[in-house]
């Protein structure tokens, strides 16, 4: 069965033993952790090493999961040491569809709609009203009059109003050519995935050209270029008063829109009471408002609908460009020099903002009489050099095979955030906000690796295996004593199937026993916490001078440096065993 997926990380998702794939969200387009054989850091990241086509890559989302073919995971030291320091928590190699002879188009189409599959049972309006006042009574309170007549109540189902049916389509196109000098492979994917939370969802255009070049017996290059470019339209799905959790909390017995405009009350069936003051309709949404009985009306929580289909703003927008080319030069039989140089470019958007609420509903959970917008930008861009000279030869039945280099990578980002109030609602603009609320932060974060490795490797007759790995990383995140760290590992395996006493046993087609043992470094950390910085906050922070106390705003020192930061390092010890029977349907990695 042939199932859609958005990202490659759900194509990961319960299909490879020690990798765990978890959403840190339901929302359209959210994000995954991927976590390899467990937590690999107490303070830093845990999140693995993206390589993409031999490019360093971070996001997931800018990926089309249809130009992959095929993805390879490296769990232990010995194999992901060859990547240093960004691969203490693993390895995810991810390699792309590339071009071959002939012409060849295809196109794949996918539409189908989203729901809630189950929903939490909860009481309905009848069965609410009536334990709710025996609640009161019992608390030595006075009934809710509202609530004196449970048959007559309305009955509202929160979450069948918050939750959507949402379309998703997504299309992709392939054409792929070449001749023996000379093959491409173009791909197109648009992706529109509604949210099943009303207010939600996400866009998504990705294209990519992989090209390669014959151009000579001993000389081939090649040239890859991706790109992605991504909207989401956001709503607050996580932690305690997220949209869902908010449907939980409101009674039954609230109504969830209305024709009304401004206050109104309830009577006890069901019907509107113009002169009462605890709802308040806005937009075509009914509020609690800030004179509702507290002991009546859950605090700080307000209508889920209503706030995240009209009340609140959130869009992200994003652009991601990844270029990279190569040039391979084979010197000799079994002696090639590679320099692959790979660029990538990513520009995030966003804006979110919050419109003027009545007075009347001032303060009452994510509702404010004071409107604000704010938008952030930010911009990045890393460049990756790396230098290899490799070395693979036969010798009857001993194979050989060795690698060294050099890695250089630098990447400079920059983030700025504007945040004003008091902007009109049909113009929400950083221009139509007031001027003098406006607050303005930015900073940027740069870092730089420089790396230098070697990997030889031995077996015989693809029975006895051994090979070691060393690699010295160098990083711009370290004091000048602690900036360089060195990275070892070794590995020895024993493929018994390929031994003539197993030759019988025809069911078995491979297995193989492995040791490895290894460090892996890491450096995911924020750029220059060995030194001590300084920042002005627009004025939280203040002094004052003179007779007459004039406050003046304070450079303050928001990091205490540290020059002993120094790398954190990951030993592992892995001892296991590679089974395949049945002509290869069954797997068995321990």
């Amino acid at each position: 069965m042939k199932t859609s997926v958005v990202g490659f990380d759900q194509a990961l998702q319960g299909k490879m033993a020690g990798v765990q794939v978890t959403n840190n969200s339901g929302e359209p387009g959210g994000s995954r952790s991927i976590r390899i054989r467990g937590v690999g850091s107490i303070n830093s990241s845990n999140e693995p090493l993206y390589i993409v086509d031999g490019v360093p890559y971070g996001d997931l989302n800018a990926i089309n999961v249809n130009d992959i073919e095929r993805i390879d995971v490296l769990k232990d030291a010995a194999a992901a040491s060859i990547y240093g320091s960004r691969a203490s928590n693993g390895v995810v190699l991810v390699t792309t569809k590339r071009g071959a002879k002939g012409f060849a188009v295809s196109f794949d189409a996918f539409a189908g709609v989203q729901s809630v599959s189950k929903k939490i049972k909860m009481l309905n309006g009848a069965q609410f009203a009536e334990l709710a006042n025996e609640n009161l009574v019992n608390g030595g309170l006075p009934a809710n009059p509202m609530w004196n007549n449970p048959s007559t109540v309305q009955d509202n189902d929160w979450q069948a109003a918050l939750f959507q049916p949402a379309a998703m389509q997504n299309y992709n196109l392939n054409i792929s050519g070449g001749g023996d000098k000379v093959t491409t492979m173009f791909s197109f994917g648009y992706l529109d995935q509604g949210g099943i939370i009303i207010g939600s969802s996400y866009k998504r255009y990705t294209a990519r050209l992989n090209t390669d070049f014959n151009i000579s017996k001993r000389v081939k290059a090649g040239i890859t270029v991706n790109g992605a470019f991504s909207k989401k339209d956001n709503i607050d799905s996580g932690g305690d008063m997220s949209a869902i959790n908010a449907a939980l909390y409101m009674a039954p017995t609230t109504p969830i829109k209305t024709s009304t405009e401004g206050l109104f009350g309830l009577n006890s069936d069901g019907s509107q009471d113009p002169s009462g003051n605890s709802f308040y309709g806005y937009d075509g949404y009914v509020y609690h408002t800030r004179f509702a009985n507290v002991n009546y009306f859950p605090q700080n929580v307000n209508n889920p609908v209503g706030i995240s289909d009209k009340y609140l703003t959130n869009i992200n927008s994003s652009q991601d460009i990844l270029a990279s080319t190569f040039l391979e030069l084979e010197v000799i039989s079994g002696l090639k020099i590679r320099s692959t140089l790979n660029l990538t470019y990513g520009n995030g958007f966003s804006e979110n903002g919050r419109k003027s609420a009545p007075d009347a509903l001032n303060l009452m959970a994510q509702l404010n009489s004071t409107p604000t917008y704010n938008q952030g930008w930010n911009k990045s861009d890393q460049w990756n050099w790396v230098n290899t000279i490799a070395y693979a030869r036969s010798f009857g039945n001993h194979n050989v095979s060795a690698i060294a280099g050099m890695d250089a990578l630098e990447l400079n980002s920059t983030y700025v955030s504007i945040n004003t109030t008091n902007a009109p609602e049909d113009q929400q603009s950083i221009s139509a906000s007031n001027i003098d609320t406006r607050i303005i932060s930015g900073y940027p974060s740069d870092y730089g690796l420089l790396s230098y490795f070697a990997r030889a490797s031995y077996d015989y007759n693809g029975k006895y295996l051994i090979s070691g790995t060393v690699r010295r990383d160098g990083s711009s995140n370290f004091g000048p004593e602690n900036k360089y760290g060195v990275f070892g590992s070794g590995s020895i395996g024993w493929r018994i199937s390929q031994e003539n006493f197993m030759k019988s046993i025809e069911f078995i087609n491979d297995l193989k026993l492995r040791a490895s043992y290894g460090t892996v470094g890491n450096q995911n950390i924020p750029p220059f916490k060995y030194l001590s910085t300084y920042t002005n906050d627009a004025g939280t922070y203040q002094y004052t001078f003179g007779p007459g106390k004039v406050p003046i705003p304070a450079i303050y020192q928001n990091n205490f440096g540290d020059p002993n930061i120094h790398w954190e390092k990951s030993t592992q010890l892995d001892v296991g065993f590679d089974l395949a029977i049945m002509k290869k349907q069954t797997l068995i990695h321990i």
